[in-house]
C-alpha cells in the first residue's frame, strides 16, 4: 500500500511538472522586410503579449559593436530596426510569478494566492529572454550578460548535422539544464560541464529558422514563490 501511495505521488508530480513546462511559452525573433519582429508564443505559434513587458534589448554587429536599435510597436508585437544591421540581439522579459494548482496554472504569488484560498502545489518566479542570431560571428561563442545563457561550441554555420552548446548561469556552467525544441519535445540535457549535444533537424521551427529553448528551475528563499525558473530561447535564421 505504501509503495502504490508514494507511486501515485510520484505520477502526480511528474504530471504536475509536464502540465507547467507543457503550458510555456518562449521568446524569439525573426527578421522580416529588413524589420526584427519579437514574438512571443507557444509551440511556434504566436499570442499576444504586453510590449511593455519587453525589459531589455541589447544588439550586436559583427565585429561585436553594440548596435542601437528603433522600437515600435505595430498590431501589440514589438519590431526593431535601425541603419545598421545587426547580427546578433539579445531580448529579456520582466519576470513574473506563478502558482501550480489542482486547478491549474495561475498569474499571481504564492501570498496571492493563499491569501484566496488556493492550493499552492508549486509557485515560481519566472524570466524569459532570448538570443537571436542572423549572421555568423565570433559573438557567438561569448557570453553577452543572460541570466541563463546558452553559448555555442559548434555553432550551425560550423556544422549542419549537430550543434554543441554550454549553458551557463550566473557565467559559471550549469548541469542537468533540459533543452526542448520550439515544440516543447526534449532534446537534451547538459552534463556536468554545461554542455548538450543536439541534431539540428530536431530544432527546425519553420523553414530556414531553427530554435532551441533551456529551461533551469532553482530553490530560492523568496516568500512569494519557491523556485526561480529561467527560460532562454537560441534561435538562429539562415
Amino acid at each position: 500500500m505504501k509503495k502504490f501511495i508514494l507511486s501515485l505521488v510520484f505520477m502526480f508530480s511528474t504530471f504536475l511538472f509536464w502540465v507547467t513546462i507543457g503550458f510555456c511559452h518562449m521568446l524569439w525573433i525573426e527578421k522580416t522586410d529588413g524589420k526584427f519582429t519579437v514574438f512571443w508564443g507557444h509551440k511556434g505559434k504566436v499570442e499576444p503579449y504586453n510590449p511593455a513587458a519587453i525589459k531589455e534589448i541589447k544588439a550586436f554587429d559583427k565585429k561585436e559593436k553594440s548596435v542601437t536599435l528603433k522600437k515600435e510597436i505595430i498590431n501589440n508585437q514589438l519590431l526593431l530596426s535601425g541603419k545598421e544591421k545587426p547580427s546578433l540581439i539579445l531580448v529579456s522579459m520582466d519576470g513574473v510569478y506563478l502558482v501550480t494548482t489542482p486547478e491549474g496554472r495561475k498569474r499571481m504569488d504564492k501570498i496571492e494566492a493563499q491569501k484566496q484560498g488556493l492550493q499552492v502545489v508549486e509557485s515560481f518566479y519566472v524570466i524569459q529572454a532570448t538570443k537571436a542570431i542572423f549572421t555568423d560571428s565570433s559573438l557567438l561563442k561569448k557570453t553577452l550578460g543572460l541570466r541563463l545563457e546558452p553559448v555555442f561550441v559548434k555553432a550551425p554555420y560550423e556544422v549542419k548535422d549537430e550543434v554543441v552548446i554550454k549553458v551557463l548561469y550566473e557565467g559559471k556552467p550549469v548541469e542537468s539544464v533540459i533543452i526542448f525544441n520550439p515544440f516543447h519535445k526534449e532534446v537534451a540535457k547538459t552534463d556536468i560541464n554545461g554542455i548538450a549535444r543536439i541534431k539540428v533537424e530536431d530544432l527546425k521551427m519553420k523553414e530556414n529558422y531553427y530554435a532551441l529553448v533551456c529551461f533551469y528551475k532553482l530553490k530560492i528563499s523568496d516568500p512569494k514563490a519557491d523556485y526561480l525558473w529561467l527560460i532562454t530561447s537560441l534561435t538562429w535564421q539562415k
